[in-house]
């Protein structure tokens, strides 16, 4: 009939009568913490992968891979994964196009399909496993580099792939670069520079020297330049002396730092690096292994050497009231439209505030029915409601840039 019913909108919602508390327009926080009391089969975390494909986390554990879907854990020890393996020899990456490989002590890895860890590549005896490590570039560079000769007599600190074909080396606080045709890594000249982190935001290579600098890396010519670092606290930097730990691993689009009990996400833009803190209730008495963040979640997860996995997420939902609450009022609503301040207008004409302050214009006035829909990117409002002036319900419509209200009195709806 009309194109008035793209989006129907019903929201059941308890309303809480109590007294708003000021806190309550401050973000809060869930702290649940998994150890084997509740299904990890260790709680000693060595590396994790959120897929934000399937809302999966992959974990490695001592005891073994699993998989967590918000609520219980599954291993995929059916695969024969080695539950058991030094910690050099167990990894969790994600490569440029966004595969998720695991690693196990025997040299396998293991590569995420959908929702289950399949073997990938076969471990191959007598071969380094510091260059297994190179699958978190691409298969290509995986498969050229595993049947060479380990090009550092120690495990790498930190890789970070610049495209399918080459990628940065942190060793001894030394910066390399290694291509798909070099034989060996070329060490990059900074002036000497003591390089304590190196990670990336979105497609950028950052990395940190000793004087807490961050300078952004120049691919295509191996110079640095330097970045300005918007945070009035620069101590956050100070890794060799414990203060902050920097967390990335390849496939994460944010770095995370964390210091004390607090957490912020890296961002970059115009040059310039920005922290967002996403949480201050972080336990410090937590020996942090690995951490990931889902941001569409607003979600941390925290892997630890000795208590399991620790989540933190956001609470999303937050109490409202109802002005001139009494206990005659109902507490249930079937539709609701969302107003400019965040306040909600119900069906029943009443409105449930998180900002309390003056009403000013609704869209609705008094109580109208269910039906209730929007079009032209929420611009127009569509509802029904008993229209005085005609004597029965019909087809209303509210148009939120000019104020105005609409009546269609010939679309006539029934109500019981």
């Amino acid at each position: 009939m009309f194109d008035m019913l793209q989006k129907l909108l019903i929201i059941f919602c308890i309303v809480c009568c109590t007294t708003m508390q000021a806190q309550q327009n401050e973000a809060t926080f869930n702290l649940i913490e998994h150890t084997t009391e509740t299904g990890l089969p260790s709680n000693l975390i060595r590396g994790m992968q959120w897929d934000e494909k399937t809302g999966f986390l992959w974990i490695i554990t001592e005891g073994g891979v699993v998989r967590f879907n918000g609520v219980d854990f599954k291993s995929n020890n059916n695969d024969k994964i080695s539950p058991m393996a030094p910690e050099r020899d167990l990894f969790a990456v994600k490569n440029n196009t966004g595969k998720i490989f695991l690693s196990d002590g025997s040299g396998k890895i293991f590569g995420v399909e959908k929702s289950k860890a399949v073997l990938s590549k076969q471990a191959l005896a007598g071969k380094p496993f510091f260059n297994y490590h190179f699958i978190a570039v691409s298969d290509t560079f995986f498969s050229a580099k595993i049947k060479t000769q380990p090009v550092f007599t120690q495990p790498i600190q930190k890789i970070v792939p610049i495209d399918d074909t080459s990628c940065f080396v942190l060793f001894k606080n030394a910066l390399y670069h290694y291509t798909l045709n070099s034989v060996t890594p070329k060490l990059i000249a900074l002036q000497q520079k003591k390089v304590t982190a190196i990670f990336k935001i979105d497609n950028t290579s950052f990395f940190i020297d000793a004087n807490k600098q961050i300078y952004s890396i120049n691919t295509n010519t191996m110079t640095a330049d330097v970045v300005n670092f918007l945070t009035p606290d620069r101590s956050i930097l100070n890794f060799t002396a414990g203060l902050g730990q920097l967390f990335w691993q390849p496939g994460m689009m944010k770095p995370i730092i964390i210091s004390d009990n607090k957490a912020w996400a890296l961002q970059y833009a115009n040059n310039a690096i920005s922290s967002k803190l996403i949480t201050t209730t972080l336990p410090t008495d937590a020996n942090i292994s690995c951490v990931e963040y889902a941001e569409e979640n607003k979600t941390l997860f925290i892997g630890t050497e000795s208590t399991g996995l620790i989540i933190i997420s956001e609470n999303l939902l937050q109490a409202k009231r109802r002005k001139n609450a009494n206990p005659k009022n109902k507490n249930a609503y079937f539709s609701q439209i969302l107003l400019a301040n965040n306040n909600i207008l119900t069906n029943e004409g009443d409105i449930i505030y998180s900002n309390i302050g003056p009403v000013g214009k609704l869209p609705i006035s008094g109580k109208f029915s269910t039906r209730i829909s929007t079009t032209e990117n929420g611009k127009i409002i569509w509802y029904n409601a008993n229209n005085i002036e005609v004597g029965y319900n019909c087809l209303h419509q509210y148009n939120k840039e000019t104020g105005l209200t609409k009546v269609y009195p010939k679309i006539k709806y029934f109500t019981s």
